[in-house]
């Protein structure tokens, strides 16, 4: 194994353990952390956070001083700083990260803008090594419905020749918290689209709906104007880092009031 960068990273474990497992983690022999493995009778995503690992090749031993598991997968996630943002884009910079497609700031507010048809785009903040966080937004709607946000989203891109952003409209990893007509999803893209779960919820698209998601650890979290509406644990080589921001598909709609507050 390779580590790229120095210093704390987020571990998440795939596995299913009997009992409780307490284990040394090794990096070239010395020991960096000890964590607890709790016990799960199904297979399941178990994430520890600030290990601190040193950068250069490497091998990474796992010593159980009590216990064990099965364990299927793990992967390391490097981790850098959350920055909190707070915008309601009465400025025209607001230093993201990403974008694709026609966003234009004004009238205090962010807009994906284009013939319907047209009117597809990302639109990032942040870092790709950003971890724990929580989100907020308020969202109106200009043409039909289809558009919401993306966290722990990295590597996006446009399709065809790097200028489309229609064909690159899943070009990119992360989770997609969307709106549609049949009410709120929470999807994984990873240069496709999975479906992981979706509410039946009547939304009234002449006001303005106020999103909120948290992402800590494996569990994403969506509140819908303040009523907890999804609660999802992805056990199934989760997306524990990434940049934050918006995602529409044929449709036009504007956010304010833009809130990222970094868990700790």
């Amino acid at each position: 194994t390779n580590v790229n960068k120095e210093g704390k990273y987020t571990l998440g474990i795939v596995l299913k353990a009997n009992n409780t497992s307490d284990v040394e983690i090794y990096q070239n022999g010395n020991l960096v952390d000890t964590i607890t493995i709790n016990e799960s009778s199904n297979i399941t995503t178990q994430c520890f956070r600030n290990i601190n690992l040193i950068a250069g090749p490497s091998i990474i031993t796992f010593k159980y001083k009590t216990g064990s598991a099965d364990v299927k997968s793990y992967n390391f996630e490097y981790n850098s700083e959350v920055k909190n943002i707070n915008l309601d884009y009465s400025l025209t910079e607001d230093n993201h990260t990403y974008d694709d497609g026609t966003w234009v700031i004004s009238n205090g507010s962010l807009n994906l803008m284009g013939a319907v048809k047209k009117a597809y785009g990302k639109y990032l903040y942040g870092e790709k090594y950003w971890s724990d966080y929580e989100v907020e937004a308020d969202i109106k709607l200009n043409t039909s419905i289809n558009c919401g946000l993306l966290v722990r989203s990295k590597n996006p891109s446009v399709g065809a020749d790097g200028n489309d952003p229609v064909l690159g409209t899943y070009f990119v990893q992360g989770y997609y918290i969307g709106l549609n007509s049949d009410g709120i999803e929470l999807s994984k893209i990873n240069y496709y689209y999975t479906l992981l779960v979706s509410k039946k919820i009547e939304i009234d698209t002449t006001k303005t709906i106020n999103i909120k998601v948290s992402a800590i650890n494996n569990t994403i979290k969506i509140w819908l104007n303040n009523s907890l509406v999804i609660e999802y644990e992805d056990n199934d080589n989760p997306f524990l880092t990434g940049m934050v921001g918006f995602r529409g598909a044929k449709c036009n709609f504007a956010v304010d009031n833009f809130k990222v507050n970094k868990i700790q």
